[in-house]
C-alpha cells in the first residue's frame, strides 16, 4: 500500500510539474491580417482640413502586422508589433458644408468646402498589444480580449477639389497627413494607434495558437482578424 501511495505522490508530481512546465511564459512571434476594417464615422472628427470639419468619411482598408510575443500557451500574452494599416485608394473624406456662395451680387445657399480621395496612403508604426483570456477551455480554447496602443505616422496623398465661397472650383494635392489625423483642422505630429476585440483563440499544436477577433481597431471597426502565436521552446 506504502509503495502504491508512493508511485502515486509520484504521478502526482510528475503531472504537476509538466503541467507548469508547459504554462511557463516564453518568447515567441505573432502576426495578423485584417482582410478589412472600415473608419467609425463617430470619428469623422480626426478628418478634414484646417477650414471644414469632415461632414462624412467612406475610409477603408487592410491591415497587416508582425511583432515578437511574450506569454503562456494556456495563459494571455502580451506582443510589440510593427504595423502597416493601408487606406484603399476609393476612400473618400468629405469635408463640405451648406454656405453662402456668390453668384453675381448675390449670395445664395451652396455647397463649399472639400472632396479628397486618398492615394497610396498607410500608416507605418509600432504597437503594444495584450491578449487577455477570460476562459479556457479543455486546455484547447480559450474567449477573452485584445487590446493594444502605438503609434505610427500617415503617409500617402491626398487628391481632390476645392468648393469655394465664390462659387468656384480647383484641384488641391496635399499629403494624407493633411487630412488625417486632425483636430480642429491642426494635424497631430503622429497618429495614434488603438485597439479593443473580442477574441477567441485555439491551441491546434504545441506551442501554437490561431486566434480570431474583432472589434475596434483605430481609427475604425474590423469584422475579423486572424493572428497566429508561435511560442519557441515547444515539444
Amino acid at each position: 500500500m506504502k509503495k502504491i501511495v508512493l508511485l502515486g505522490v509520484v504521478a502526482l508530481l510528475a503531472s504537476a510539474t509538466a503541467a507548469l512546465a508547459q504554462d511557463q511564459k516564453q518568447w515567441g512571434v505573432i502576426g495578423s491580417v485584417v482582410p478589412s476594417w472600415n473608419a467609425a464615422d463617430n470619428l469623422k472628427v480626426l478628418f478634414g482640413t484646417e477650414d471644414f470639419a469632415a461632414s462624412a468619411v467612406d475610409v477603408h482598408g487592410s491591415e497587416f502586422r508582425i511583432g515578437v510575443a511574450r506569454g503562456r500557451e494556456l495563459g494571455g500574452d502580451w506582443s510589440l508589433s510593427f504595423v502597416r494599416k493601408r487606406f484603399n485608394d476609393d476612400s473618400v473624406v468629405n469635408a463640405t458644408e451648406i454656405g453662402c456662395v456668390f453668384n453675381g451680387f448675390d449670395c445664395v445657399d451652396g455647397e463649399v468646402g472639400t472632396i479628397h480621395t486618398l492615394q497610396q496612403t498607410m500608416v507605418t508604426g509600432v504597437e503594444y498589444q495584450s491578449f487577455r483570456p477570460f476562459v479556457t477551455i479543455k486546455n484547447r480554447a480559450q474567449i477573452g480580449v485584445t487590446w493594444g496602443i502605438g503609434v505610427g505616422k500617415t503617409e500617402g496623398t491626398a487628391v481632390g477639389l476645392i468648393k469655394d465661397f465664390d462659387g468656384s472650383i480647383r484641384p488641391d494635392v496635399r499629403p494624407a497627413k493633411d487630412i488625417f489625423p486632425n483636430v480642429a483642422g491642426k494635424p497631430l505630429p503622429v497618429t495614434p494607434l488603438a485597439q479593443l476585440e473580442l477574441s477567441a483563440a485555439g491551441i491546434v499544436a504545441p506551442g501554437l495558437k490561431v486566434r480570431l477577433s474583432g472589434g475596434f481597431n483605430f481609427p475604425g471597426y474590423e469584422k475579423v482578424s486572424l493572428g497566429v502565436v508561435y511560442f519557441f521552446g515547444r515539444k
